[in-house]
């Protein structure tokens, strides 16, 4: 299961406990988040350069948190597609800041190993993540456990906001 599918999922059983939506609906929210995320791509691409590894990671999440609020909240599928292609970009465009920043931060010869703790946290990270969460939803709800996450990655985008308010250029010991 990819990064996007693991959170995908509860938001289309939210969609379905708030507003009675089907598959069809979680899928076409999958598709605008897709497609979306290949637009997020072209546009970082792009523009990328224009931003810093913390505007990319920091503005990215807080908009991210903010979108998903609202699509767990505001059962209406229209604002939900649009949500959904916003949080592809959003996607995207974090993911490069972080990629970007590791690289720019962590010397050549241990650049595998963060890399690939970076990775291997990210994935147990997402497993507790979801157990804890699906405990928690069977006492509190679906859609608060979305909005726990939801807040959880606007704090993201704050923390890094506020950690990183320093540019950060290159690798240490790099001349």
């Amino acid at each position: 299961m990819s990064g996007r599918q693991r959170w995908r999922s509860p938001c289309c059983s939210s969609f379905r406990a708030t507003a009675g939506y089907g598959s069809s609906t979680c899928a076409a929210l999958t598709t605008a988040h897709a497609a979306s995320g290949i637009v997020g791509t072209l546009l970082v691409g792009r523009f990328g350069a224009r931003l810093t590894p913390r505007e990319l990671i920091g503005w990215s999440s807080l908009v991210a948190g903010l979108a998903l609020a609202v699509k767990y909240n505001v059962p209406s599928v229209p604002l939900a597609l649009t949500l959904s292609a916003v949080g592809g970009i959003t996607s995207v465009a974090a993911g490069v800041g972080v990629e970007t920043l590791a690289q720019r931060t962590v010397p050549d010869e241990v650049r595998g190993r963060v890399f690939g703790a970076l990775g291997a946290s990210g994935s147990l990270l997402s497993l507790a993540g979801a157990a804890t969460g699906g405990l928690l939803a069977e006492v509190v709800g679906i859609v608060a456990m979305l909005d726990v996450a939801a807040a959880l990655i606007v704090l993201t985008g704050l923390v890094v906001m506020r950690a990183f308010a320093r540019p950060v250029d290159e690798a240490p010991g790099a001349a």
